[in-house]
């Protein structure tokens, strides 16, 4: 009897551990916020600007030029956030013209200088550095979500 009692003991504590030990399933990591296509507004008469983040952290940039000078310029690479912060890597600079083949131009390994973003519904806003006179001068981006 005491064998019996000893052997129920042990089954019973066993299915107890082992019921205990259920593996987690790891969460599925969280889609930053801008993960999307965004299209510039409001449109410039002279260009649009269409931006696509990807949720492997891949990022295209299509510059479609209107007006005087028809053309385009296709930019990609990597981003990366940190809170507020956005940090734009250019791997691929290609410029576009009517008649002509495309040209792939030297990269600027940084896309918009000090940036960060925020977004408010389906409005995406970036902050960033230019220099159109070789002083720094801030300046703000708008897009919606497509």
């Amino acid at each position: 009897m005491k064998k019996l009692i000893l052997a129920l003991s042990f089954a019973l504590t066993s299915a107890i551990l082992f019921s205990a030990c259920k593996k987690d399933n790891p969460a599925a990591p969280e889609t930053p916020p801008i993960v999307g296509s965004w299209s510039e507004t409001p449109a410039s008469p002279n260009f649009q600007r269409t931006l696509f983040f990807s949720a492997d952290g891949t990022f295209t940039m299509h510059l479609t030029y209107l007006g005087y000078v028809p053309g385009a310029e296709t930019i990609s690479g990597t981003y990366a956030t940190s809170g507020e912060q956005l940090n734009l890597k250019v791997t691929k600079y290609v410029h576009t013209e009517p008649n002509k083949a495309p040209e792939t131009l030297a990269t600027n390994p940084q896309l918009y200088d000090q940036a960060t973003y925020k977004i408010n519904g389906n409005t995406l806003t970036f902050t960033y550095l230019s220099y159109p006179a070789d002083a720094p001068v801030k300046t703000t981006a708008t897009f919606l979500k497509n």
